[in-house]
């Protein structure tokens, strides 16, 4: 440490940063005693021993280093105090996609639906399936009128239209017609078996297959005819008047109808079994009214006769009737929808009376629906 300066290693101080020649020895032993900053600045051609340019070194990297601590302290508390608004837009941001996607994947199904051809509204689905509209009333507790999805066999499931509000709800309804813009009466035997509509909110024929799982997969059911207004008195041609029609002359009436009813299946044509009318002021309730004529009667369409009717009697054709079981040819509400300049009409019911008069109902609407009758509406 006291050996003479000649003996050491000279360095040139150029090479040297100016903030490292201006720093003093960290060796207190080797700094010189009181002197002046610019004594203690050695000249540019003198030359420093390599200890004293090592403490130099270092001691900058030391203040680098504690430079570099507290700028980073700096920052871990300035991320601290912003984590939690960070949190909260991150949590809002990820809820944001969700809901977004969400959104998008309804519009995508509600689209599907609305464009579907034979069930187009927007669906009511329960998970699980119920078989019908009476367990979804009774059992799921539904008291809306609307569109639910139903499985009355397992594996089977469809779309169908459920009153929930009629004589204490739980219909599956069948068929409903309010204006001839869709064609009911000369419709195809595939039609009537598959059923067809313009939405099951409007006007639709469910369709024999499923008519013939609904009827038949308990042993006590209930068909339920309704039908509204007399089209009859109000659209008759000037030669004709509602009293050589024999009309009903109740242009907004009402009239209803409930029998104990059963289909088979297509192998037997879709043959009915019903008896006497149990509740009701549609047609009489006697065995020989006009609607039970189509007992054991299987089904017809233009262009499947599996009654081998000959023409005259098949009402099909006949009239316009169109697709039913063609019993005595009186009424059918498949028919031809609108009345033609006679005052006829295919879409047509006989209304007989206990008196054994009876009268013609040109409907403006009809519905046909089915209800199992069970006793306790919680035993499956």
């Amino acid at each position: 440490m006291n050996g003479s300066t000649d003996s050491m290693e000279e360095v040139d101080l150029t090479d040297i940063p100016a903030s490292s020649k201006e720093t003093t020895p960290t060796d207190p032993s080797e700094q010189p005693d009181d002197q002046s900053t610019n004594d203690r600045l050695a000249p540019a051609n003198t030359a420093i021993p390599l200890w004293a340019i090592s403490s130099e070194i270092h001691g900058v990297m030391k203040v680098k280093e504690t430079a570099h601590w507290q700028n980073s302290v700096v920052d871990q508390l300035a991320d601290a105090e912003e984590q939690p608004e960070d949190k909260l837009r991150k949590y809002c941001f990820r809820w944001g996609i969700h809901v977004g996607i969400i959104a998008v994947l309804a519009f995508i199904l509600l689209v599907y639906f609305y464009s579907s051809d034979s069930t187009s509204p927007v669906v009511v689905n329960i998970a699980p399936v119920s078989k019908d509209c009476f367990d979804l009333r009774h059992r799921e507790l539904e008291n809306f009128n609307g569109i639910y999805t139903i499985s009355p066999q397992n594996g089977t499931s469809f779309h169908a239209y459920c009153d929930m509000l009629t004589d204490g709800g739980g219909w599956t309804v069948l068929q409903r017609r309010t204006e001839g813009g869709l064609v009911f009466w000369n419709r195809t035997w595939t039609d009537y078996q598959l059923g067809f509509d313009n939405g099951l909110d409007g006007d639709f024929w469910l369709g024999l297959d499923r008519l013939h799982m609904l009827a038949n997969k308990d042993e006590n059911v209930t068909l339920r005819i309704e039908i509204w207004g007399d089209q009859c008195a109000l659209q008759l041609d000037t030669n004709a008047t509602s009293e050589s029609k024999n009309c009903s002359e109740t242009e907004n009436g009402y009239w209803f109808a409930e029998w104990t009813f059963q289909v088979a299946n297509e192998s037997d044509g879709y043959l009915v079994t019903m008896v006497s009318r149990t509740a009701g002021n549609l047609s009489s309730d006697d065995d020989d009214s006009n609607f039970q004529s189509i007992n054991g009667i299987k089904y017809t369409t233009v262009d499947d006769n599996s009654n081998n009717l000959d023409t005259e009697r098949n009402c099909t054709i006949h009239g316009e009737l169109g697709e039913w079981w063609p019993g005595n040819c009186t009424s059918s509400l498949n028919g031809h929808y609108e009345i033609d300049e006679l005052g006829n009409s295919g879409f047509r019911w006989r209304q007989d009376d206990v008196d054994g008069t009876f009268s013609w109902i040109y409907p403006s609407l009809s519905e046909m629906k089915l209800r199992r009758n069970d006793v306790d509406p919680l035993i499956i």
